[in-house]
């Protein structure tokens, strides 16, 4: 593995605009730390039911959505039922049942809360080498652990994530970051996939 801890470290510190964003360096490589690990690892633990109220309100706080009911849905169990094959698909039949149930994922109901806001506040030259730097200490290795078990809009909700909060790291903006700080925290823990079709302000979260 290739991960780099210290360079996501150095650049927060060293592009920060001003005090409030230096002292929002360490929470946000505290929040990123466990992702390091699933990428060194080659796994990403998640929880038990149990912690699912808290990835509900996570959800709330991040995207401003209104939170009436959550569905857990364990890995564990789509794994097992996808032994079946939709024919000519290469899909498992469960997971594509799974998958298409979702009507607006989390990804979607952040980016809007976040990124026209953060956009015009987080210069371009700055947002690309953040980019470059996130993908280089991390993502390179995080990306294929998730999308072997994930649709890839629940894989970029975790890029997506990750770009906003450290965003608001950079131009020290604790507001956004600490609206943004529970999902992250959450989501080495438990995977919102999104609001499910034909019920709004229902979730379905993947959990152990």
């Amino acid at each position: 593995m290739s991960t780099d801890r210290e360079a996501l470290g150095r650049f927060l510190t060293d592009n920060a605009v001003n005090e409030t964003a230096l002292a929002l360096v360490r929470p946000a490589c505290d929040l990123i730390a466990p992702f390091f690990i699933a990428a060194e690892s080659g796994s990403l633990t998640l929880s038990p039911v149990a912690a699912i109220d808290e990835t509900a309100e996570a959800i709330a706080l991040a995207s401003g959505a209104e939170i009436a009911d959550i569905i857990p849905v364990s890995l564990s169990a789509v794994t097992e039922a996808s032994s079946w094959l939709i024919r000519g698909s290469g899909q498992p039949a469960a997971e594509t049942a799974l998958w298409s149930r979702v009507a607006r994922s989390l990804r979607e109901a952040v980016d809007a809360a976040h990124w026209s806001v953060l956009q015009k506040r987080l210069p371009g030259w700055l947002a690309q080498e953040l980019n470059e730097t996130l993908a280089a200490a991390v993502w390179q290795d995080l990306q294929p652990i998730l999308m072997a078990r994930l649709p890839e809009y629940a894989a970029l909700a975790y890029w997506d994530s990750f770009m906003i909060t450290l965003g608001y790291v950079l131009i020290g903006d604790a507001d956004g970051f600490h609206r943004m700080a529970p999902l992250l925290d959450k989501l080495s823990q438990n995977i919102p996939l999104g609001e499910k079709g034909g019920e709004p302000g229902t979730w379905l979260v993947l959990t152990a």
